[in-house]
C-alpha cells in the first residue's frame, strides 16, 4: 500500500514538473548556408526564463560573432504570459550536411536544427557563385558561393629546416563586395613560430563564366623555431559584405574598396558579417643538418659580408687605433637569427668590438636583416702586418648547399710611431746592452738616438718623456669625458622619457592600456638598462634575460596579441605587473661596470 503511494506521488510531481517545464523551440533563417556566410539561429522560450543558452556546444563547428536576447510580457483573455527569444550569429566551420545540436536553456534543451553548409563543390549550380580555382600546390580550399579563402606554401616541394623562412600565400577570393581586416593566425597555435607580413596584398580581377572575381593575396613568412612535426596555424579572415545597390551603380572592382587596415564608412552599407577560415596545416620540419660546418645556423637565400674602413684614407701607426666596419646582410631571415661576428685574435692587434646594431627590412619582396659592428684595431708594432679574414657560415636555401661568406685577410703597412718608440725602446735598449744583442729593426734607431744623447742630457729627456705622458693621459681622459657627455644614452623618439626606475610604471601602463606596440617598445628599452650584461635587441632576448619562465609567458602572450589583436582572452595586465613588480624586487645589484677597453699601455 506504501509503496503504490510513493509511486503515485512521484507520478504527480514529475507531472507537475513537465507542465511547468518552458517549452523551447530553434529555427534558422536559412537552412542553405555558404560556408563562411553568417545566418541566424533563433531560440524561443515560452516562459520569462532567466538563464541563457549554453552555447559552448557550438564552438566545434561554428563560430559566434553574435547574440542578443528579447523579452515580452503580454496579457491575453486576463492571462499574463511571457517569452524570451535569443537571436545567435553563427558562421559554419565546415561544408556538408550537418546538424546544430541541442543547446541547454537551464534544465531545457531546444531541438537540433539540420542544416546544408553548401561549398566550391555545390556553388557551381548556384547563380551568383563564385569559384575559386585550386592552387597549383593542391592546398585545401574552403570556397563559398560568394567568398573563398585558400592558402598555400611557395616551393613546397623542397625541404624546411628549422628557422628557416616558409613563404605561405593567403587568398581571398570574392565577388567585389567584400571588405574587412587582414587575416590574423590563431594566437594559440602560433607559439612555435615568428610570424612576418611581407608587405601590401596584391588584388587581381579576373573572369569566369562571365562573372567578375577579384583575388586579394597576402604572403607571409613563418619561421619554424623548433623542428619535427607542426602545425601552421589556422588563419581567419572576418569582413563584412557590401550592399550592391548602394555602390552607387560603379564599377566596384576599379575602386579600393578592400581596405585591410580600418572598417570601411558605414555609407558604403554593411550586410551581415562574413568570416572564412584557412584550417591548420601540418608541416615536417628538419633539424640542422648533422654535418652543418657553422656553430651558428643560418638558413638564408643570400648572404653578402662587407668591410669598409671608417675613415676614407686611413693611416696606419703602431699604438694608434683605428676601425673598420663590419657589414653582414642576409635575405630571408629576422636580425634574431644573425649570428655575433667573431673577430679572430691575433698577436699584431689589440681588438675592441663595438655592439652591434641590427636591423630589418625586405629585398624583392622578401624579409631581410643586416647588422653593423665597428671594430676597433690598435697595432702592437709596425712593419707589413696581417688583419685576419672574417667569415660566417651560411646555408644556402635555395642550393641546398653549405657555404661561406667571407671577408678575406688584408695586409697593411703600419709606420712606426716615434712617440712610442722613445718610450718603449729606451728600456729595450738596455735589456739589449746586458744581452748585447739586437732586436727589432726598430731598435737600431732607437738606439742611435740615444748614442747622440750625451750622459748629462739622459735626465732631462727622462724627464720630458715623463711630462708627455702625463699630459697623453690626461687627454685621453678628458677625451673619454666629452665622449660619455655627448654618446651617452638618450631616450629614443616615441619611447618614454624617464629614467630606469620609472619603466616599470610605463609599462604597466601601457600593459592595462592593452597597447602592445608600446609594451613591446618599452619593455627592450627597459632590459636594455635593467639586463646591461645582455645584448637586448627584441623581445626574445628580453625573456632570456629575465631567466623567468612566467614572464616568458607573458612575452610569448605579447608576441601572440601583436599578430592577432582581436584575441584578449589570455591577457591578464595585472598577472604582467605582478610578475614585472618581483622581476624589478629581486633583481641583485649590477656589478661594476667594466671599462669599455683595457689600458693601452699596461
Amino acid at each position: 500500500m506504501h509503496k503504490k503511494f510513493i509511486l503515485a506521488f512521484i507520478f504527480v510531481m514529475l507531472t507537475s514538473m513537465n507542465t511547468h517545464a518552458a517549452t523551447l523551440s530553434a529555427s534558422v533563417d536559412k537552412t542553405t548556408i555558404p560556408l563562411g556566410e553568417a545566418f541566424t539561429l533563433t531560440i524561443n522560450a515560452d516562459e520569462n526564463l532567466n538563464e541563457s543558452p549554453d552555447l559552448n556546444v557550438l564552438r566545434k563547428n561554428f563560430k559566434v560573432y553574435s547574440t542578443s536576447v528579447s523579452r515580452q510580457n503580454y496579457i491575453i483573455n486576463g492571462q499574463s504570459e511571457a517569452s524570451v527569444t535569443w537571436k545567435i550569429g553563427l558562421v559554419a566551420l565546415n561544408e556538408g550536411n550537418q546538424e546544430i545540436p541541442s543547446i541547454p536553456v537551464g534544465k531545457d534543451k531546444t531541438p537540433a536544427v539540420k542544416i546544408n553548409v553548401i561549398g566550391a563543390s555545390s556553388a557551381i549550380s548556384n547563380d551568383s557563385a563564385l569559384v575559386s580555382e585550386p592552387s597549383a600546390q593542391n592546398e585545401q580550399v574552403a570556397t563559398s558561393a560568394k567568398y573563398g579563402i585558400r592558402a598555400f606554401i611557395e616551393n613546397n616541394e623542397k625541404p624546411h629546416y628549422v628557422q628557416q623562412q616558409i613563404t605561405y600565400n593567403v587568398v581571398i577570393s570574392d565577388d567585389g563586395s567584400l571588405t574587412g581586416g587582414e587575416p590574423v593566425f590563431d594566437a594559440n597555435e602560433a607559439g612555435n613560430w615568428i610570424i612576418r607580413s611581407l608587405g601590401q596584398p596584391q588584388s587581381t580581377t579576373k573572369t569566369i563564366e562571365g562573372k567578375k572575381i577579384r583575388e586579394t593575396t597576402f604572403r607571409y613568412a613563418l619561421f619554424a623555431q623548433k623542428s619535427g612535426d607542426l602545425t601552421i596555424p589556422q588563419v581567419w579572415f572576418n569582413g563584412y559584405a557590401l550592399q550592391p545597390n548602394r555602390a552607387n551603380n560603379t564599377d566596384i572592382f576599379n575602386q579600393d574598396i578592400f581596405n585591410f587596415t580600418i572598417k570601411m564608412p558605414a555609407m558604403f552599407g554593411m550586410e551581415k558579417p562574413v568570416s572564412l577560415r584557412v584550417p591548420t596545416k601540418k608541416i615536417n620540419i628538419l633539424p640542422v643538418p648533422a654535418d652543418y660546418p657553422g656553430t651558428w645556423w643560418l638558413p638564408a637565400e643570400k648572404v653578402v659580408l662587407n668591410a669598409k674602413w671608417s675613415d676614407k684614407v686611413p693611416q696606419f701607426k703602431a699604438g694608434e687605433a683605428f676601425s673598420r666596419e663590419i657589414t653582414l646582410q642576409a635575405v630571408g631571415v629576422t636580425e634574431s637569427q644573425l649570428p655575433d661576428i667573431k673577430f679572430p685574435q691575433t698577436v699584431d692587434f689589440r681588438q675592441y668590438p663595438e655592439k652591434p646594431i641590427r636591423q630589418s627590412g625586405s629585398v624583392n619582396g622578401l624579409p631581410a636583416a643586416e647588422m653593423k659592428v665597428i671594430n676597433v684595431y690598435i697595432p702592437e708594432k709596425s712593419g707589413r702586418l696581417t688583419l685576419p679574414a672574417i667569415t660566417v657560415d651560411w646555408y644556402n636555401t635555395q642550393t641546398g648547399t653549405f657555404e661561406r661568406a667571407t671577408i678575406p685577410s688584408e695586409e697593411i703597412d703600419v709606420v712606426p710611431n716615434p712617440q712610442l718608440v722613445n718610450f718603449s725602446d729606451n728600456t729595450n735598449h738596455n735589456a739589449d746592452i746586458a744581452k748585447n744583442t739586437t732586436s727589432s729593426t726598430e731598435r737600431p734607431i732607437a738606439k742611435d738616438n740615444m748614442q747622440q744623447i750625451k750622459p748629462e742630457e739622459k735626465s732631462v729627456v727622462a724627464t720630458q718623456n715623463t711630462f708627455f705622458y702625463i699630459i697623453l693621459v690626461a687627454v685621453f681622459a678628458a677625451g673619454m669625458l666629452v665622449s660619455w657627455i655627448l654618446f651617452r644614452h638618450r631616450p629614443v623618439a616615441g619611447k618614454p622619457q624617464c629614467e630606469m626606475r620609472q619603466y616599470p610604471e610605463y609599462l604597466i601602463k601601457k600593459a592595462y592600456q592593452n597597447d602592445f606596440r608600446s609594451l613591446r617598445d618599452g619593455l627592450v628599452s627597459w632590459a636594455t638598462g635593467f639586463y646591461p650584461e645582455h645584448q637586448i635587441n627584441n623581445l626574445k632576448d628580453v625573456a632570456q634575460a629575465a631567466e623567468n619562465p612566467q614572464f616568458a609567458r607573458q612575452i610569448d602572450i605579447i608576441l601572440a596579441k601583436l599578430y592577432n589583436p582581436q584575441d584578449e582572452s589570455l591577457w591578464n595586465p595585472k598577472i604582467f605587473s605582478d610578475i614585472l613588480k618581483d622581476l624589478v624586487k629581486n633583481k641583485n645589484k649590477t656589478a661594476k661596470e667594466k671599462l669599455p677597453l683595457p689600458p693601452l699601455y699596461g
